[in-house]
């Protein structure tokens, strides 16, 4: 673990300048730009998970995405959740809609894998945006603001240093799921299905 960590100081190093922003820098825009730097840095790990180290390029990948985002806001939209049980709904719900889609796609080879991926955050997306009576469609959840950790109603520097937690574990996902090599993954991809489908799940 030791060897794996001194090859991605890059990475610490840029975590490490990321905490210390907030201490200094209080002004909203780079706050917000900042949380929207980590957020998309996150999912692009989950997904280099699966695309970069098991050779299953996902074009779909935001779909994943979407269930955790649609998932928190309905919890408390409609069902008067907390958004920490929207995101561990969320949570679940991806990990499953990972090994449904793992599970059946993961014997398609080549662009057919990556265009059912496709077609999988297309039809999310129609449901999304066609639904009207629970999801609101194109014009989205209004989400009221209610100040508390417990309603995630934070300030900037709270969200920065939330989003920055999110990214590490991400981050974190993706090194204990390729400790092995960076070789040894797209090799098992090739020859066995469960590997395969293990790294999306985790993608996911």
């Amino acid at each position: 673990m030791r060897a794996i960590l001194a090859q991605r100081w890059g990475a610490l190093v840029l975590f490490g300048v990321a905490a210390v922003i907030p201490i200094f820098v209080r002004d909203a825009y780079f706050l917000d730009t900042l949380v929207l730097v980590l957020l998309w840095g996150a999912l692009s790990a989950a997904w280099n998970i699966a695309g970069g180290y098991a050779g299953q390029v996902s074009i779909g990948h935001a779909a994943f995405f979407g269930i955790g985002a649609y998932s928190t806001a309905l919890m408390g939209v409609r069902f008067q959740q907390s958004p920490w049980v929207g995101m561990l709904v969320g949570a679940l719900l991806s990990l499953a809609a990972g090994a449904a889609i793992g599970y059946l796609s993961n014997r398609l080879k080549g662009p057919y894998f990556a265009l059912s991926t496709i077609a999988f955050s297309q039809v999310l997306l129609i449901v999304a945006s066609r639904w009207r009576a629970f999801t609101a469609g194109s014009e989205g959840l209004p989400v009221p603001f209610r100040p508390g950790f417990g309603t995630l109603g934070l300030g900037d520097v709270a969200w920065a240093y939330l989003i920055l937690v999110v990214a590490l574990l991400y981050w974190g996902i993706q090194v204990w799921s390729t400790r092995a090599s960076a070789i040894a993954w797209p090799a098992c991809a090739r020859t066995r299905t469960r590997p395969r489908r293990s790294a999306f799940r985790r993608a996911a």
